[in-house]
């Protein structure tokens, strides 16, 4: 698939795909949409997801993908949508994923742990941030009252304890906590 040179959207959602997602997508230069949702699709993500410069939507929810979000998703600077939902990955949240310009973070239903990162608040142009069905734990950041454009705020079915921050009142365009 790295050698189609216009390939800009790969859309191969709901099929029955299975293995690794190929590493030599991740070197096609011009795609900016790459949808594999709803297959079975196993292994861990690249690091070198990033390597895809001009992609800004990044779905691969409804699969079986196991191990940690790259630590390095913070550079990955192109991306509007990002939807890792409904797998396996563990570990924590990775710090730096506080440094994307991102509409749309999905992070739901895996099995991941620790606290929620307070860096998140950074996510100022983030519309829908959803990270319900998890392990996390710990108390929900006062930073997350930075994140003015929010929509929707999902952190049911983890383990989160601690009081509801009186900071999450400046999210006037929230519809959905």
């Amino acid at each position: 698939l790295s050698q189609i040179p216009n390939l800009k959207i790969l859309d191969l959602a709901q099929n029955n795909l299975s293995g690794e997602i190929p590493r030599l997508i991740y070197w096609n230069e011009v795609l900016q949409y790459l949808g594999l949702r709803g297959n079975n699709l196993a292994g861990s993500l690249s690091p070198d997801m990033c390597q895809l410069t001009g992609l800004w939507y990044f779905d691969v929810r409804n699969n079986s993908l196991t191990g940690s979000i790259p630590e390095n998703i913070g550079n990955c600077t192109s991306f509007q949508v990002l939807d890792l939902s409904y797998n396996q990955l563990t570990g924590d949240i990775p710090f730096n994923i506080g440094f994307l310009q991102i509409a749309t973070l999905d992070l739901s239903c895996n099995m991941l742990s620790g606290s929620i990162p307070p860096i998140l608040g950074n996510l100022t142009y983030t519309e829908k941030l959803y990270l319900h069905g998890n392990k996390l734990t710990g108390s929900i950041p006062p930073e997350l009252g930075n994140m003015t454009k929010l929509h929707y705020l999902e952190l049911n079915d983890n383990l989160l304890s601690g009081h509801i921050p009186p900071e999450l009142g400046k999210l006037t365009d929230l519809f959905d906590l």
